[in-house]
C-alpha cells in the first residue's frame, strides 16, 4: 500500500502559505533567485525549500514521518536522512563503523572528508594504491583480500 508522501505534501502546503522565509539560501521562493537562472528555468524550482518544513537535524514533523516510512520500507528499526552534505555522511559512515585504533582500508585518492574522519576517529589507514583497483567506486574483491592479508588484526 502506498504511503502518504509527507515531504511532497509538506512542500505543497508551504508554497500555499504566504509567509516570509528566513532560511539559507535566501532565495525567498524565487523572489531573490538570480535572474540569470530564473530566466532560464523560471521561479518554480525555488518555490519549494525543504528546510522550511521541519528541523532537519532533529525532525518532529514531515521529515520524521518520512524517515519512519523509509525505515519500514527498508526493514530497519530506524532510518536517518543525510542532511549535512557528503562530508557529514562520510564522517557518519566511518565513525559509525569503526572504533578508535581500527584500521580502515581506503583508496589513496579518497575524499578528504574520509581523511578527516580517520583523524577524528584516530583510525589507521591501510591505503590501496590507485593501480590496484579498477573503475571508480568499484573496488576489486581481490584488492580487498590483498589488503586484509596484510592486516593480521583483521582476522581477530
Amino acid at each position: 500500500m502506498a504511503k502518504n508522501p509527507t515531504i511532497v505534501n509538506g512542500l505543497k502546503n508551504a508554497v500555499e502559505q504566504d509567509v516570509a522565509t528566513f532560511i539559507f539560501p535566501g532565495h525567498n521562493r524565487g523572489q531573490a533567485a538570480p535572474s540569470s537562472i530564473t530566466q532560464l528555468i523560471g521561479k518554480t524550482p525555488f518555490l519549494h525549500d525543504i528546510a522550511e518544513l521541519d528541523n532537519l537535524s532533529n525532525p518532529e514533523g514531515p521529515f520524521l514521518e518520512a524517515q519512519n516510512q523509509a525505515a519500514e520500507v527498508f526493514g530497519a528499526s530506524k532510518t536517518w536522512f543525510l542532511v549535512g552534505g557528503t562530508t557529514c555522511g562520510i564522517h557518519a559512515a566511518i565513525m559509525g563503523a569503526c572504533n578508535p585504533g581500527d584500521t580502515l582500508i581506503i583508496p589513496r585518492n579518497s575524499h578528504k572528508s574520509a581523511t578527516s574522519a580517520m583523524v577524528l576517529s584516530r583510525l589507521v589507514p591501510k591505503y590501496i594504491l590507485k593501480e590496484l583497483y579498477s573503475v571508480v567506486f568499484s573496488l576489486l574483491f581481490t584488492v580487498i583480500i590483498y589488503a586484509l592479508q596484510d592486516l593480521p588484526q583483521a582476522y581477530n
